[in-house]
């Protein structure tokens, strides 16, 4: 979808790539796949990573899961496919993290 595509590329923008691990998306069996448009818009340096359930739609939730057991960030962030980051919204975030690491924040 075009929300998907505009917010991926928000993170990517907006976060420096030394704060930036990857960027997953998880496709939760739409057709065609998210990963086609995705590969043609998303530059490389977004580290974008695509996880599609190919056995169909499983909700939110378990689309949260399976992106959380395939991070490989010292932190997660999730986010809907209609959020845009503000300028700089990471330091905040990371400070908040680094201080007190089983913290939930929510920008």
């Amino acid at each position: 979808s075009e929300l998907t595509i505009q917010t991926v590329q928000s993170f990517c923008n907006r976060t420096p790539a030394e704060a930036l691990q990857e960027i997953i998306v998880v496709d939760d069996g739409s057709w065609p796949p998210l990963s086609i448009e995705l590969s043609k818009r998303i530059e490389p340096r977004c580290r974008l990573r695509v996880l599609w359930h190919d056995d169909g739609p499983r909700g939110l939730m378990i689309a949260k899961q399976t992106g959380g057991d395939a991070a490989t960030g010292e932190f997660i962030g999730f986010y809907d496919c209609h959020v845009a980051p503000r300028l700089e919204w990471h330091k905040e975030t990371l400070r908040l993290l680094k201080e007190k690491s089983r913290r939930l924040v929510i920008p």
